[in-house]
Order: C-alpha cells, then sequence, then structure tokens
C-alpha cells in the first residue's frame, strides 16, 4: 500500500486555460464535501488540500499495518468519524482507491473529533486503529499487542511544512479524491471504546 503526496505548476487540460496548482484547506469550507467535488472536476498536477497533509500519520500507519504479516487481501473497511469531516471523507476516499477489491464505507462516529477511527476487515481478523480523544490512538491487530501511537490533530503550520518539503505531483491525492465519491454512506454511528491505558 502506497501512502502518498503533493503541489506543483502551471497547467492546462482539455478546454481549460491554465492554471496554477493550488493548496487548499477542505477544513475551512462551507461545505467540503463540494469542495471536493470541485477540486475532482478541476484537479491539475500538483493540487493538493492540507486535509489530506493531516492525513499523513494516519496513512502511513495503516499502510505499515498492512504491510505486516499476514499479507491477506482486506475484504471491507470502515471509516468513521464527525458528521462533517473532511479528513475521515479523504481517508475513506483513499482506501477506496487503494483497497479496489473491498467495499469502503464511511461511517458516523459515536462520539470524538475528526477521523477517529478505521477497521479494515482481513479473513484472520481486524485491524482497527481508534482515535477517541483527537490525541492518542490505539493500533490493534491480530497476533501482535496493542500499540499507544501518537494523533494528535496536526496544526496548519505543521501541514504548512509538509507541503513545502515536497512540490511534485500527488497522484495518490488524486485518486483519494475520487474515491470520496465512491465510498459507501453508512448512518448508524460507530462506537468508540475507551483506550486503556491512556
Amino acid at each position: 500500500m502506497v501512502a502518498g503526496r503533493g503541489a506543483g505548476r502551471p497547467v492546462a487540460g482539455p478546454g481549460r486555460e491554465a492554471r496554477a496548482a493550488a493548496h487548499h484547506d477542505a477544513l475551512s469550507s462551507k461545505n467540503p464535501t463540494k469542495a471536493f467535488d470541485q477540486r475532482r472536476a478541476g484537479h491539475v498536477p500538483g493540487d493538493t488540500d492540507l486535509t489530506w497533509t493531516r492525513l499523513t500519520p494516519w496513512r502511513a500507519l495503516l499502510a505499515t499495518a498492512l504491510d505486516a504479516p499476514p499479507h491477506e487481501p482486506v475484504t471491507g473497511a470502515t471509516v468513521a468519524g464527525e458528521v462533517v469531516s473532511p479528513s475521515t471523507d479523504l481517508l475513506a476516499g483513499w482506501l477506496v482507491a487503494r483497497l479496489p477489491d473491498a467495499k469502503v464505507k464511511r461511517s458516523p462516529a459515536e462520539r470524538g473529533p475528526g477521523v477517529v477511527s478505521v477497521r479494515l476487515e482481513r479473513p484472520s481478523g481486524a485491524v482497527s486503529l481508534v482515535r477517541p480523544d483527537g490525541k492518542v490512538g490505539s493500533l490493534r491487530q491480530k497476533g501482535q499487542p496493542d500499540r499507544l501511537v501518537a494523533l494528535a490533530r496536526r496544526e496548519v503550520r505543521d501541514c504548512l511544512a509538509e507541503e513545502l518539503r515536497r512540490l511534485d505531483d500527488d497522484e495518490i491525492y488524486r485518486e483519494a479524491l475520487v474515491g470520496v465519491g465512491k465510498a459507501a454512506r453508512g448512518r448508524t454511528p460507530v462506537k468508540v471504546p475507551e483506550l486503556a491505558g491512556t
């Protein structure tokens, strides 16, 4: 599984005038879903969103967990978070793009800020990453001890610093944008467990 990157130079597309790649932040949009629709329709190489950058630790942890044994296919995934959470939507879109044979569902979480949990179903057991308080998460997978991981919500300055370190095109971000519209929508809030040891 590949975690992704992003930003760039002026590009023209069929029937479009050239425009410079842009940095966005769906979190500041009045309607993040509409903002993603607009970005998907008008995407040019180099476009990125700070919402994507906020997800780097989540994507890295999930990719690492799936790269470790057992090497089994993911059959389903549930991403849960606040009802209005562009980060939760984009993380679900990334999983749609990375796991084409799995049904990915984006659901509300019972409680917690932003992205709260991800559950990846595999034949031998689920991989789950849960962050109920917006600060500390727990990574759980069969055959390994539960791990507490730092998953504090990232500040804008940290996201900008990450974006400025790399100014190349991020194809995986574009694929995640496309995936946002393909994730199934759950209505029932996902229960969020308390973390032991926090």
